[in-house]
């Protein structure tokens, strides 16, 4: 019932599109203003500064699982909201793969 909702058997683009825009906007937000609580650190400084470009783009390297490791968590609740945020990104694009072959087989 849950995936009906979500991706309407797989066929319809729009409900998937919504899901993607609100998942990465609470992921980004999210990111934005618990940064600090998250002990991130750079490869250059210990600390590093936040911005909404910033947010986006370890939300970005996180939902898809990329990791580049330009920016980390250090902190046991950063590590946590990390590894979700990687499992989430996981479900995504496996939801994804599932409307394209959907739409490819059909």
């Amino acid at each position: 019932m849950l995936y009906d909702a979500l991706a309407g058997y797989g066929i319809r683009i729009l409900p998937f599109v919504r899901l993607t825009v609100v998942l990465l906007a609470l992921c980004v937000i999210a990111n934005h203003f618990a940064w600090s609580l998250y002990g991130m650190s750079g490869p250059s400084s210990p600390v590093v500064e936040n911005s909404w470009v910033v947010s986006f783009y370890y939300t970005i390297t996180t939902l898809t699982t990329l990791g580049l490791g330009d920016y980390t968590p250090t902190s046991n609740i950063g590590m946590v909201a990390a590894s979700i945020q990687a499992i989430v990104g996981v479900l995504w694009l496996s939801l994804l793969a599932s409307i394209i072959i959907k739409r490819v087989t059909k």
